[in-house]
């Protein structure tokens, strides 16, 4: 599976720490890099290449763990622990506030 986080590069989120969250609208996967964030850390049944998360390069990923109700890749040297915004939605209650 390829997958692309295309606005989850670094520069992107110079302010957060490692145990801040990123929602991104753009990524069509969430992939974290802080272990302490995620329980059931295993192998995953799909290994992913996911292409322009950090600075262009492919991480190839083959770990996975829950992050609340929400199964996302894990790789320790990913930019920033990002949230595909789909998940989230796909995932949780989710509710339009009125303008």
């Amino acid at each position: 599976m390829k997958a692309t986080c295309l606005t989850a590069n670094v520069e992107e989120y110079p302010a957060l720490l490692d145990t801040e969250v990123a929602l991104d609208n753009c990524t069509n996967v969430s992939v974290f890099k802080n272990h302490k964030l995620l329980q059931n850390i295993r192998r995953s049944d799909d290994r992913c290449t996911i292409a322009g998360h950090k600075q262009g390069a492919e991480l190839p990923i083959n770990l996975c763990g829950e992050f609340r109700k929400t199964t996302v890749m894990f790789f320790i040297h990913a930019g920033a622990n990002v949230l595909c915004q789909d998940d989230v939605v796909n995932n949780y209650k989710c509710y339009e506030i009125p303008s």
